[in-house]
């Protein structure tokens, strides 16, 4: 927890010193109206220009409407991985069960409120050296971990429409819509599981405690390697090898418009005696040829690439936080893995941007935006998590739990949970925000502002007692 807010500290200073650096620090953006943006136009009071106005009540009619359908389309995505969670559950329970091994699966609704079994069985050292109980527990998590990717981006598909549908203004809104919307579902896709079994670990038996932390490490490690890997095949191989598909298809149409072309053209050759057929086809032959050598050139190819959008590479990066500071206590190797993808992702993010999307249009900005604000609320949810799971699962907090009881261990969390979001307000508030080199290079700009005002001011002075000696000698002021 202490991590987090360190890095959010360290973050702070660090944008502010490339902002200083590419001089964008107090950058205001003066942003235009959308082209997509649509409304009735309306002469402005203050500027008595004609601007296009929405009124903010069909806005919020479209939320109406927005909202549920995000709502509803999160809960079915939500109960379909628990579902098939609680389903991996049965299958365990069928491989520990001695007398009855036959599966049954119940994929309705019910399986998620059941009391399972495999709560109350203990996984031995046999267990672990069978290759078929990884099978089993590893089993659906993989397949989900090969279905979230496909899900995040059909809702990204959806998000795109709704925020199109609730028609912002500007791009700063209809960014900050789109990421609430993206990082929302997907973090509820991603992490409401994870917190499903780990919230099942809680009891003073240490069977239940250790049953729900391996399935919680598991579904981690499947998301961290399987799931995560996968994306980038969707993100990145996926995109090129359409675009391969594309221009060989698009080559293959060239070519046979060329043969039909040159046949053209022999045509033409052959009819040459008839001077009004010649003054006619030549003119059009020339025209194609001309186009098709165009259509030829790499720039065409270049432009069917996908454009760049960076909100992908921005949802990864805060799931991957995420990750780390909710969950490094269940699954310690956590910050390892989340390491290594990151070192991946920095390469992989530039073979995309250079060979697999187009150039980008770079936009001038004093800092990540509304990101921030989501790192922040990600540090509150991993003080929320850790003290409650450490409160939950540990031994230490039983000690508490038995002599006051559950009240005493309730007021125990909350006061740990208190002091730790004390100690997050208080660096954000005593720890510089500016760079020391930053501090430095400002002090040193303002000294020279104020020794040429200075200095500027005493020239002035200087050119006035020259036009004036009197007035200096005497004290009088000249007419």
């Amino acid at each position: 927890m202490i991590w987090s807010f360190i890095i959010m500290v360290n973050w702070r200073k660090r944008q502010n010193f490339l902002a200083h650096r590419w001089g964008s620090s107090n950058y205001r953006e003066v942003e235009t109206t959308r082209p997509q943006y649509h409304g009735l136009y309306k002469k402005c009071e203050i500027t008595e220009e004609w601007i296009v106005h929405y009124p903010s009540w069909k806005r919020c009619l479209k939320y109406s409407i927005s909202l549920p359908l995000i709502v509803t389309l999160t809960c079915l995505s939500l109960i379909g991985i628990l579902i098939f969670y609680a389903n991996r559950d049965l299958i365990l329970a069928s491989y520990f069960s001695t007398t009855e091994r036959k599966i049954k699966l119940n994929w309705s609704l019910s399986v998620i409120k059941e009391k399972n079994p495999v709560d109350e069985i203990s996984v031995t050292k046999e267990h672990i050296n069978d290759p078929k109980f990884w099978y089993i527990i590893m089993g659906l998590p993989a397949v989900i971990g090969f279905v979230l990717p496909i899900l995040s981006a059909f809702l990204l598909r959806i998000s795109i429409k709704l925020n199109d549908f609730e028609n912002y203004r500007t791009e700063t809104q209809y960014g900050n819509a789109l990421i609430i919307k993206v990082f929302a579902l997907r973090f509820v896709s991603y992490f409401v599981p994870l917190f499903y079994y780990a919230y099942i670990a809680t009891g003073i038996d240490q069977t239940i405690v250790e049953n729900g932390i391996l399935r919680v490490s598991v579904c981690l490690f499947v998301y961290l390697t399987i799931s995560h890997w996968w994306t980038i095949i969707l993100g990145i191989q996926f995109p090129l090898a359409l675009h391969k598909w594309r221009l060989k298809r698009e080559k293959i149409k060239i070519k046979s418009r060329l043969k039909k072309l040159a046949k053209k053209h022999f045509e033409y050759r052959l009819k040459k005696t008839d001077m009004n057929y010649n003054q006619n086809i030549e003119k059009d032959l020339m025209n194609q040829h001309i186009l098709l050598e165009h259509a030829q050139n790499k720039i065409w190819e270049e432009l069917m690439l996908p454009s760049y959008d960076p909100l992908f590479d921005y949802v990864q990066a805060a799931v991957q936080f995420a990750y780390v500071v909710c969950f490094s206590a269940v699954f310690p190797l956590t910050p390892l893995l989340v390491l290594f993808n990151q070192l991946i992702n920095m390469r992989l993010n530039a073979f995309k941007i250079c060979r697999g999307r187009r150039r980008p249009l770079a936009q001038k900005t004093g800092g990540i935006g509304v990101w921030e604000h989501v790192l922040h609320i990600l540090t509150v949810i991993a003080v929320l998590s850790n003290c409650s799971l450490m409160a939950l699962t540990s031994s230490q907090f039983h000690v508490v739990l038995n002599h006051f009881g559950n009240l005493g261990l309730f007021f125990t969390v909350i006061g740990w949970e208190h002091c730790m979001l004390l100690i997050k307000y208080l660096m954000q508030i005593f720890c510089s925000k500016k760079h020391p080199y930053v501090i430095k290079s400002l002090k040193k700009r303002r000294y020279h502002l104020n020794r040429q005002r200075n200095l500027s001011m005493m020239v002035k002075k200087e050119r006035r007692s020259s036009r004036y000696p009197y007035s200096q000698n005497h004290g009088c002021q000249p007419f």
